[in-house]
């Protein structure tokens, strides 16, 4: 039997927290203090527009304490690093066998935390998934979805998108970097790159990797990983 895909309907856009999301998109507002910038950031967060919120606070980081290190700033870190549909990443996580870090790095890269982020590449949502690979993870799931707008939806995107993530590791004996590359390239590319001399080694693979925007993307995701991991531990 199909399973239906979308878990629950998406806010009415006319109602509740939209109302005061819209009315912010509107307005551009621009405070004057750092304060009022967090406050700003904080609001969008209550609001569930946590693409925004990341984004400010990216802005604080950049504007008022690019002259601090890293870790003199512990309080932005976790900012930069949040935590947000933790709670789905974990379920699926859980499901798929997947390090919860490892999908956080993942989404922070492909979308910033924007649910309904669209890009010149037509994927959707927060793993940015392609429809052509949406269908495909639909029918082995057995869910009956409407392509792409159920994409939008967190606990679909995640489900599909960690669905699609663990079939590469699985893919890929488990090495995220080849996995990631792929995620980003296509498994037939990776296939390829890994039939040239020394690509065994990790770290050799990555920077051999072909297509520069597929190199930083690896490196990319794995710095998150290994920022997500070293929050874990000190909180």
């Amino acid at each position: 039997m199909l399973q239906q895909c979308r878990v629950a309907p998406l806010k009415n856009p006319i109602l509740g927290d939209d109302v005061a999301l819209n009315e912010l998109s509107e307005k551009k507002y621009s405070p004057e203090t750092l304060k009022g910038w967090i406050s700003l950031a904080e609001i969008y967060k209550k609001l569930g527009a946590y693409n925004h919120a990341f984004r400010i606070y990216d802005y604080i980081n950049n504007k008022h304490f690019s002259d601090l290190s890293t870790l003199e700033k512990p309080f932005l870190l976790k900012e930069s690093y949040p935590l947000y549909y933790d709670n789905i990443v974990e379920e699926f996580g859980v499901v798929r066998n997947l390090d919860h870090h490892l999908v956080l790095a993942l989404i922070r890269a492909e979308s910033g935390f924007n649910r309904r982020a669209h890009s010149w590449a037509n994927a959707y949502g927060l793993m940015q998934i392609v429809p052509l690979t949406a269908k495909a993870i639909a029918d082995e799931l057995n869910f009956l979805c409407t392509i792409p707008a159920d994409l939008f939806d967190p606990e679909v995107n995640i489900n599909f998108g960690t669905h699609y993530l663990m079939s590469l590791l699985q893919q890929f004996d488990n090495k995220p970097e080849y996995a990631l590359a792929s995620y980003n390239a296509g498994p037939h590319r990776v296939q390829r790159w890994l039939t040239f001399k020394f690509s065994d080694d990790i770290d050799f693979f990555v920077e051999n990797i072909e297509y520069s925007q597929t190199r930083a993307y690896v490196r990319k995701v794995m710095r998150n990983y290994w920022i997500y991991s070293l929050l874990d531990q000190v909180n």
